[in-house]
């Protein structure tokens, strides 16, 4: 008898440890089924063999097995090491609640397993090495038949706006766990850029140089030719369908009808021409011609009988709606075209450990309409928009989610849709997003708009590096979003290292309180070896306290643009229109922002920054020798006031009743316990892990 209740504990430490079950249900209450991709078998009658010798398939069979048995007590769906295929995504309701799906524990070593020990959930479809050739002699590049009874419907490409993903309804190539790039021109790493805009024409069409378009004959590819640009500012990007090429004028018409310009055409924009077949040129490069069904490949490096080339198939791996009690540990989700994981409605869902990678939709994770729910221990990269996106509470109440993100891992992001998607999203009221690490992407870490969210002890660090005026940490725009607090992060490298950008303020951000944000604390965060530490975008009644600058070229930022605008501020725009949408004069509001009361009144002034409180503020800019990229770097003035017309930095302070206790303290940049970041051999670097060196 001991014996087995010492593998019945064994079998449950990975449950109780995430905090799933407690210790006693894991004993004594779970009904455990058991999921097997290799020796499973869906035949069995629903209710019976649930004992781990009789094993299901596939997770489908599992689920509908659920909606025979007992809610109470839990229900525990134990996954075995492999890969689990999916065709469609596993569709959950109220009938699949108080369940966890877990990874099996137990080491397998057969090699029909892969990975020993992995499980991992998959939207794709797997392309046999042995069906390419190569084409037209060209033996760096192969083609195979796409198998329609497999892939089915390879999508299309969309356009997109400005914070709209919109690639989840075509079909992307992984090879051996990587995402391949759509064919285009120039490469990775360059761009074309505008020469001039048609006379009289900001929105349909350009003038384009050089010749390549014409001997490339892009013309033969009208049917499915894309731009992909930044337009009209250097922090909003989308795609253009092109419609004609004009070889004597050398210019490209724009479709409108189905891809309408971001802004407008702008001389000196950059882009790229993709989805072209002749511009098939660099290793991991492919093309999909969907007419004929053929994939295209230039693969990384020669293909042997063990390279692995998937298709993406599934739009979502895991929908759950209307879920009570619903936990997912350390599972592998990889390859969907859409969102991975689709929580809607949904009270206590918990997603911890594991992964989810190469997700070709909006977020890897979504959390809408959650209360008590978590995402928490998950590595999240190679996604071609945003990370996570959390939604619950209720902001008229002013009731908490009580929802947490902490201790993720998020990189590589936005390799499809470049601006907008951020890491990590937030809508709502009462999340803690918390300890999480984001890195390597082109714009944003984490935006949102929400009340009483804590942002706290979270690692950034090079992102912003293709924009400008774009911020690791943003908001903007609303003076509803109140009790948020941004605290205790490490922000490293943000900087744009792109060349030759102009089209836009020609800074990237730590912290960004854009276009009049107001309410946010700002506390305790540290800004190392960035752009711009904080921009204070013209609000109202924000509160930094306690922040460090190190090597940042300018600390602290603002400007009172309210004054200039017509559009949010006065009265009866849309800043008070969102107020009033919560009843802001009445409980609880007026309990929890009683500052609000008489932001309209004459008194409020409510265009102008007012009651900003800045203390505790102190800067350095010496630097270390060993960083040759911030040597000999020096900046006497802490402080950029962005010119407004007929407005200094004086009488923002003497209008408004701000407060502001600045102090340059150069033994921050040589004291002993600064954050730094190092490398794994000790040496000053950008990239790596941070340590508080001793």
């Amino acid at each position: 008898m001991l014996r087995w209740l010492f593998l019945l504990l064994w079998l449950t430490i990975p449950l109780y440890q995430y905090g799933v079950l407690s210790l006693a249900e894991s004993i004594y209450s779970a009904t455990i089924l058991h999921v097997d991709p290799v020796h499973g078998k869906d035949h069995r009658a629903l209710g019976t063999y649930h004992a781990p010798e009789f094993p299901f398939r596939t997770l489908a069979r599992a689920a509908e097995e659920l909606t025979v048995l007992p809610m109470s007590p839990r229900r525990i769906i134990r996954l075995r090491p492999g890969d689990y295929a999916l065709t469609e995504p596993l569709l959950l309701d109220a009938r699949h609640g108080n369940a966890t799906w877990v990874r099996h524990s137990h080491t397998y070593t057969s090699t029909d397993r892969g990975e020993d020990g992995v499980v991992r959930i998959r939207g794709g479809h797997v392309i046999d090495p042995s069906l390419f050739a190569p084409w037209n002699n060209r033996h760096n590049i192969v083609v195979a038949p796409i198998p329609s009874h497999a892939v089915g419907d390879l999508g299309s490409i969309q356009s997109g706006g400005l914070k709209e993903c919109a690639n989840d309804d075509t079909s992307e190539v992984f090879v051996d766990g990587h995402p391949m790039v759509l064919a285009r021109y120039p490469n990775v790493g360059h761009w074309d850029r505008i020469v001039n805009v048609t006379e009289d024409n900001t929105t349909q069409a350009f003038y384009f140089e050089g010749n390549r378009p014409l001997t490339h004959k892009y013309a033969d590819s009208m049917d499915d030719f894309w731009l992909h640009g930044y337009w009209g500012f250097d922090w909003a990007d989308n795609y253009l369908k092109v419609a004609s090429l004009n070889a004597s004028s050398k210019t490209f018409e724009i479709d409108t009808t189905v891809s309408p310009v971001l802004y407008q055409l702008t001389a000196g924009a950059r882009y790229y021409a993709v989805n072209l077949l002749q511009e098939l040129d660099a290793p991991g490069e492919y093309f999909i011609d969907r007419r004929k069904r053929l994939l295209y490949l230039y693969p990384p490096r020669p293909l042997t009988a063990t390279t692995e080339i998937i298709m993406s198939t599934t739009q979502t791996l895991v929908e759950a709606i209307n879920v009570t009690d619903l936990s997912f540990v350390n599972i592998n989700f990889d390859i969907s075209r859409g969102t991975a994981l689709n929580f809607t409605n949904v009270t206590r869902v918990n997603v911890s450990g594991g992964s989810v990678t190469n997700v070709g939709g909006a977020q890897a994770i979504q959390l809408w309409q959650a209360w008590n729910s978590s995402v928490s221990d998950v590595d999240i990269y190679q996604c071609a928009c945003g990370g996570i996106a959390v939604g619950g509470g209720d902001r008229h109440e002013l009731q908490s989610s009580s929802n947490v993100i902490r201790d993720n891992r998020i990189s590589e992001y936005a390799r499809w849709k470049r601006t907008y998607v951020p890491a990590i999203w937030f809508d709502g009221c009462g999340h803690l997003i918390h300890n999480n690490r984001i890195s390597n992407a082109p714009h944003q870490g984490i935006s949102g708009h929400g009340n009483d969210v804590t942002i706290s002890n979270n690692i950034f660090h090079d992102l912003c590096y293709e924009t400008l005026d774009g911020a690791a940490m943003y908001v903007s725009r609303s003076w509803a979003d109140r009790g948020n607090t941004i605290s205790g992060n490490m922000f490293s490298h943000i900087r744009t290292t792109a060349q030759n950008l102009t089209l836009g303020y020609p800074h990237v951000v730590a912290i960004y309180l854009d276009d009049q944000m107001s309410g946010y604390h700002v506390m305790n965060n540290t800004i190392l070896d960035s752009d711009t530490g904080i921009l204070l975008g013209g609000g109202r009644d924000n509160l930094l306290v306690n922040n460090r600058f190190i090597r940042t070229d300018v600390p602290l930022a603002f400007d009172s643009r309210g004054k200039y605008d017509t559009q949010f501020c006065p009265n009866g725009h849309a800043f008070e229109t969102e107020l009033e949408s919560y009843g802001y004069r009445k409980p609880p509001w007026s309990d929890r922002y009683s500052e609000l009361h008489d932001t309209f009144d004459d008194t409020g002034m409510p265009c102008t920054p007012v009651h900003n409180i800045i203390d505790g503020f102190h800067w350095c800019t010496i630097t270390f020798d060993s960083l040759d990229h911030v040597k000999n770097r020096s900046h006497s003035n802490a402080i950029r006031w962005i010119e407004t017309p007929g407005t200094n930095l004086t009488d923002l302070i003497s209008w408004g009743n701000n407060f502001m206790n600045v102090k340059e303290d150069p033994s921050l940049c040589h004291n002993s316990n600064d954050y730094i970041l190092w490398n794994n051999q000790n040496t000053p670097s950008i990239g790596y892990h941070i340590v508080d060196q001793e």
